[in-house]
C-alpha cells in the first residue's frame, strides 16, 4: 500500500503557498516603494511644466506648433503609430499637450490627445527631450502667421476702404 503524504511534503498546497506568499509580499513593497518614487518625480516635472504653459500663456500666442517625438511603424502590415508634443488649444485652454496618431497607410487615421500632465508617463517620459525643439518650431510658426496676418491687414484695409468710398453714408439710408 503506498504511503500517504505527509502534511511536510514539499508539494502540499500549504507549504507552496509560503514561497509564493513570500515572493508576492517581496515584489508588492518593491512595487509600493517604486509607485511612491514614480509620484514623487512625476509631481517634480509637473512644476516646471507647468512653469512652461504659464510663460507661454502670458506670450498670447494663438498658434498651435508640434513635433514628433517617437514613431513606430509595422512596414508588414503598414500599421504605424506616430506620437507628438505640442503647444496647443486643449479643452479652452492653452496649455502643452501631447497627440497619439495611429492608421494604416492609405486609410484615415485616428487621434488622442491629452494636456502633457495628463498623458501616459512613458509618452511624457519621451517628448521631454523634444521640448527645446517644440520651442524652435513654435518660434517658426509664430513668425510665419504674423507674416501671414501682415500680408492680410493690406488687403483687408484696402477692402475697407473700397467699402467706405462706395456705400452708401447713414444719411442716404434713412430716406
Amino acid at each position: 500500500m503506498p504511503a500517504s503524504p505527509s502534511l511536510s511534503d514539499s508539494t502540499s498546497p500549504s507549504s507552496q503557498q509560503d514561497p509564493l506568499r513570500e515572493r508576492v509580499s517581496t515584489a508588492f513593497g518593491k512595487l509600493v516603494a517604486s509607485a511612491a518614487e514614480l509620484n514623487a518625480v512625476s509631481d517634480e516635472i509637473a512644476t516646471p511644466i507647468s512653469t512652461i504653459e504659464a510663460i507661454l500663456q502670458e506670450l498670447n500666442l494663438g498658434v498651435s506648433a508640434w513635433t514628433r517625438f517617437e514613431l513606430i511603424r509595422d512596414d508588414y502590415d503598414l500599421h504605424y503609430e506616430t506620437r507628438y508634443i505640442g503647444y496647443t488649444k486643449f479643452s479652452q485652454r492653452w496649455g502643452l499637450a501631447i497627440r497619439r496618431t495611429t492608421g494604416i497607410d492609405g486609410q484615415p487615421e485616428t487621434s488622442e490627445e491629452w494636456l502633457f500632465n495628463d498623458a501616459p508617463r512613458a509618452y511624457r517620459l519621451k517628448a521631454l527631450e523634444k521640448l527645446p525643439e517644440l520651442l524652435e518650431n513654435l518660434a517658426e510658426t509664430s513668425g510665419e502667421t504674423a507674416a501671414k496676418l501682415r500680408k492680410g491687414i493690406t488687403l483687408t484695409k484696402q477692402v475697407a476702404e473700397t467699402m467706405s468710398r462706395i456705400a452708401p453714408t447713414k444719411a442716404t439710408r434713412r430716406r
